[in-house]
């Protein structure tokens, strides 16, 4: 149960500045794939696959965040 308790302390620490930087980095893109179309930044693969790690890290920081809430 400790080690639970230390991955899951982990994950709290590090998930907000993971999301941050990328949450940076949809920025910058969206806003050079506004000044420059023929970037296509958005319709890239890679750009794609960024965008739903990124989700997903949203989802378990979020469900992480409402655990602790509800445990205090």
């Amino acid at each position: 149960m400790k080690i639970l308790k230390k991955i899951g302390d982990l994950l709290f620490a590090i998930l907000p500045h993971i999301n941050i930087s990328m949450g940076l980095v949809f920025l910058t893109l969206l806003v050079t794939d506004q000044f420059n179309r023929a970037m296509a930044f958005i319709n890239n693969n890679i750009t794609k696959g960024m965008l739903f790690a990124w989700c997903f890290l949203v989802i378990i920081e979020s469900i992480i965040y409402v655990y602790r809430q509800r445990k205090e």
